[in-house]
């Protein structure tokens, strides 16, 4: 927690950073990444590298192309995670996005606000699990579907879907819970099917 007598951008940002670093660490974990180190704002597994860019630094508040290459000539054989105070460029969304049509995400841009706290635990989200790829038909017949794609899509964009960074058909169960007037809870199951658009 910040010092209330410190309140300079570099302590307020090394508040942040532990934030982000936590809910990263957390984020890791959910995808499976294994070895993960955290070094001065970067962490760093086998599977992916999260680089937090320092505004207070001279780093830029938004991420950028040079940002992604200087990141990807270092760490070419890594998923790269990248956040920054105001997200990408507009021009790096714009390749971003035709980058994953493609089926291209090996660079993610976060901001700040985006992994402060970890989207999963808040008590608004429903609780989001994977059908299993061989378990797919069986609840699909279950509910009369013939084809995955015929549920109701669950976007790429989804804030759910880019923490665990789910791939295009994947179907996921969401389990919510309505509280009616009597006070008890009911509990549905929704299933959607994760694609690009």
């Amino acid at each position: 927690m910040v010092d209330p007598a410190d309140r300079t951008p570099q302590s307020l940002f090394s508040a942040v950073r532990a934030e982000i670093l936590e809910t990263a660490a957390q984020m890791f974990e959910d995808r499976g990444y294994s070895d993960v180190a955290v070094n001065d704002g970067t962490m760093c597994s086998t599977e992916a590298v999260l680089r937090i860019l320092d505004p207070s630094a001279d780093e830029a508040e938004r991420v950028g192309i040079q940002h992604v290459r200087d990141a990807a000539q270092r760490h070419a054989q890594q998923r790269l995670i990248l956040v920054s105070k105001m997200g990408p460029t507009a021009f790096l969304a714009s390749a971003l996005q035709k980058h994953s049509q493609v089926g291209d995400n090996s660079v993610e841009v976060f901001t700040f606000a985006q992994l402060r706290q970890n989207i999963t635990h808040h008590r608004s989200v429903p609780r989001h699990v994977v059908v299993a790829p061989q378990a797919v038909a069986e609840v699909l017949r279950s509910h009369g579907i013939d084809d995955p794609a015929a549920l109701p899509k669950l976007l790429l964009t989804d804030p759910v879907a880019r923490y665990y960074q789910w791939p295009p058909g994947t179907v996921v169960r969401i389990f919510r819970c309505d509280y009616g007037d009597n006070g008890l809870a009911k509990r549905f199951e929704a299933l959607r099917y994760v694609c690009a658009s």
